[in-house]
This record gives structure tokens, sequence and C-alpha cells, in this order.
């Protein structure tokens, strides 16, 4: 995705109110600029840190500058979440996810669950089994699986939680139903449900924590359970739901729920791939000049003092 033109870079004086950033722009104006963000920007919003806006097309908007981008003094930064949908879709549509290769439509903003939309709606006959391009990527998919180096049933649990936290009841395949095959791959591109519809909500990341990882969210975020809890709802009525989350950031080794800042979302994402939906992290390329969703990135939901690891490597 090509970022506007043309940029206008400055200096973050502050950030206020949730939606409003003040900005010394480097000819010498201040403005205020929209935060499309309404999270915290808990390691995205130091004063200093260098900054870029683009400006609105209309002359009759209120705010005519948008904060697009931070450099924290090693890497550029997204923290426009309006643009992380777009950046699904057009990695989608290229075949940078191969998780969510091989629907024939993508569906914008369609309404489902109670009063919700959701982000992609992908329709039409998707591969029963996934390239092998897309096996061994980033991602959490609640199968019953033999992790690599597993052995036996000790070695069965679902993606991305720790061994001694197998759900109550066995988790099937959802291509396959019954079945407790350990060697199902531990991808999200593992066998498809049967239905030919793929409910898709993307999140956008942007937070750092102490421990090197990426995390979600970085408030407390009710409307981020309510849409979790639609996703399960999904894949009850035979449907294929993913859980995306889009990092614009190089940095960071592992995807994790945050814990320190909402444990009720932390529970409700687990209880999530429990209940068959699917978790996915990839990471963009973020740059003053474009911003493209590349690069898979493992996930982590082990509760905090476990054992924690992403549950796959980074692909070399």
């Amino acid at each position: 995705m090509q970022m506007p033109r043309p940029l206008l870079f400055g200096s973050l004086l502050r950030r206020y109110n949730r939606f409003l950033a003040d900005v010394a722009l480097d000819d010498g104006a201040t403005v205020t600029a929209h935060c499309t963000n309404t999270g915290s920007l808990k390691t995205c919003s130091r004063p200093g840190w260098r900054v870029a806006l683009s400006r609105a097309a209309n002359p009759r908007r209120r705010l005519p500058y948008t904060w697009e981008l931070v450099h924290n003094g090693t890497c550029w930064i997204g923290i426009n979440t309006l643009r992380a949908n777009r950046l699904a879709e057009e990695a989608i549509r290229e075949g940078r996810i191969p998780e969510l290769a091989g629907y024939s439509h993508i569906l914008r903003e369609k309404p489902y669950g109670r009063n919700s939309r959701i982000d992609l709606l992908l329709e039409g006959e998707a591969p029963a089994e996934p390239s092998p391009a897309a096996r061994g990527t980033g991602g959490c998919r609640p199968e019953t699986v033999r992790p690599t180096g597993g052995q036996g049933d000790a070695a069965r649990r679902p993606c991305g939680l720790p061994e001694n936290e197998a759900p109550a009841e066995p988790l099937s395949s959802p291509g396959r139903p019954g079945t407790t095959d350990p060697s199902i791959p531990c991808t999200a591109g593992g066998p498809r449900p049967p239905s030919h519809l793929c409910y898709v909500e993307v999140k956008n990341v942007s937070l750092l924590s102490e421990d090197g990882s990426v995390a979600f969210p970085d408030a407390v975020t009710e409307r981020g359970r309510k849409h979790l809890r639609e996703l399960e709802g999904v894949v009850r009525h035979g449907h294929r739901a993913v859980m995306l989350f889009v990092i614009q950031r190089p940095d960071g080794r592992f995807f994790r729920p945050a814990w320190e800042i909402d444990p009720d979302y932390g529970r409700a994402l687990r209880r999530a791939v429990r209940k068959g939906v699917e978790v996915l992290a990839y990471r963009a390329e973020v740059s003053p000049e474009a911003v493209e969703l590349r690069h898979p990135v493992p996930c982590e939901l082990a509760l905090p003092g476990r054992n924690r690891r992403p549950h796959l490597r980074h692909p070399t």
C-alpha cells in the first residue's frame, strides 16, 4: 500500500483526548492532527519523536491532518488503525497470507452477529488443503496437533496453549469432524472447514512489551472481547473465523495478548481458540513510501507465569 503523497514530517509535541496530537512541522508551523488510534499508544507517543502526517483532500475537514507514522529512533511504526483493514485485504488479494488464499471474493464491513460488522468476509470455494507455502507459518489454530519434538498423548494440545492446559473436551479438526490425528499441521492454513465463508476480524498492533513481544490490546477493550464472541458464533454456525493481528512495526519477536493491560481479553482470546477461531499475526514492512503486510509472526497464548514461548519458529 502506497502512503499518501506528500507526507509532512515533524516532531510530536503531545497526544491528548485520544483523537488529537499536536505536531511541530519541519517548516516551523504547529498543527493539530487527527489520531485514528483510540488506544493508549503506550510505546508510540513519546514527545519529541519524529512523526509523519497526511493531509486530507477534503478542504472542509475540521482537522486536515492525520497522524500516520511515528519513528522511535530505531524504526517507523504505523499507528493509523484505519489502514489495517486495507493492508490485510491487499495482502490477501496478492497471496501474501497463504492461510487465507483461494477465496474468490472479498467483501468489506458486512453485518453479522449482534449489531456487528466483519472487517473482511471471504467468499468462494477455498482449497480443501493448504498449499505447501502455507505450512509452517505463524498463527494459532485449535487443532489437536503434535508439536515439534512432542511424544505421544502428552504432546497433543491446541496450538499456542501449554501442554498442561488442554481443553476439557477433545478438539476436532474443523475440516475433518471427529479427527484427533496428531499429524495435522499446526498452522492456520490447515484443513478447511466445510463452509465457503471465512470471517476475518482485523486488529492493528503497535504495542511493544518489555519481554520483547508485540501485544494487543494497549488499552482495555470490551469491544475487542465482543468481536471474539461474535467469531465464536461464526464457528458454531459452521463457518470459518479468523482473528488477524496486523503488526505495523518491525520489532518484537512474537505476538501475545497484553495480559498486563487487559487480562480479560487474553482469556477471551484463549477461549476463542478453543472454540475453533483461528489466530494469525502478520508483520508489515513500514516506511514513509509504503506499508506492506508480508511476514508471519509466531503467537503465544500461554497465561502469565507459565513457560511461554512461541509455538512456531519464525520462518527463515
